[in-house]
C-alpha cells in the first residue's frame, strides 16, 4: 500500500511539469488560429509588395505560460499604406518546466516550437496571395 502511495505521488509530481506546457501549448494555438496570420484579410495587400513592420513585443496577461505578441502591419512598399494586420506569438517554456532539472533551465517550450506562428504558413499565405516580402 505505502509503495503504491509512493509511486502515485511520484508519477503526479513527474507530470506536473507538462501540464502548464500542454495547456500552453493549447493557448498557443488558439491565439495563433484567432489572430496570426491564417485570420488576418490579407485582400488589399494581393499581387502587391509589401514591407512587414513589428511592434515592440509585449508579455500578454492571463495565459498559463508566458507568451509574448507583436503586432505585424503590412504596408504597401510604394505608397506605405496599410494592408493587413495581424499578430504573431512567441512561448517561452511552462513555469513549472522552467524551474525543474526536467527543463535543464531552458526558456523554451518542450512539447512544441512556440517560436511564431508559424513561418511556413505566412510563407503559404504570401504564396498563394502573390504578395512579396521587400525587406
Amino acid at each position: 500500500m505505502r509503495a503504491t502511495i509512493k509511486w502515485s505521488v511520484l508519477l503526479v509530481l513527474l507530470t506536473l511539469p507538462f501540464i502548464d506546457e500542454i495547456i500552453g501549448k493549447y493557448q498557443f494555438e488558439a491565439l495563433c488560429r484567432a489572430n496570426g496570420i491564417e485570420s488576418a484579410d490579407v485582400s488589399r495587400a494581393r499581387g502587391k509588395r509589401v514591407k512587414v513592420e513589428y511592434s515592440e513585443r509585449g508579455l500578454l496577461s492571463g495565459t498559463v505560460m508566458p507568451i509574448k505578441v507583436d503586432d505585424v502591419v503590412l504596408k504597401d512598399a510604394e505608397s506605405g499604406q496599410v494592408l493587413a494586420l495581424y499578430k504573431d506569438y512567441y512561448a517561452f517554456g511552462g513555469w513549472l518546466m522552467r524551474y525543474t532539472p526536467l527543463g535543464m533551465g531552458s526558456e523554451h517550450p518542450m512539447l512544441f516550437s512556440g517560436n511564431g506562428c508559424g513561418l511556413a504558413v505566412k510563407k503559404n499565405v504570401f504564396y498563394v496571395n502573390r504578395i512579396s516580402q521587400i525587406n
